[in-house]
C-alpha cells in the first residue's frame, strides 16, 4: 500500500494533483483531508495549501 500527501490550491487542486500522478481519475481516489487549507488575510499573509493523503493499493 502506498501512502501519499498532495497539496494544492484547494481541495479539488489537490485531487487533480494526486490523480495526475497516479495516473488515476478522481473518482477512484481513496484520500483524507487533512487540511482544507486557508486563503490568508488578503490572499497573501498567512495562505495555506490544501492537503490530502492518498491512499493506493
Amino acid at each position: 500500500m502506498i501512502e501519499k500527501d498532495f497539496t494544492g490550491v484547494d481541495l479539488d487542486d489537490a485531487l487533480n494533483n494526486a490523480s495526475t500522478e497516479l495516473k488515476i481519475t478522481a473518482d477512484n481516489i481513496d484520500f483524507e483531508v487533512v487540511s482544507l487549507g486557508s486563503k490568508g488575510f488578503l490572499g497573501l499573509i498567512g495562505k495555506k495549501p490544501a492537503v490530502i493523503k492518498v491512499n493506493k493499493n
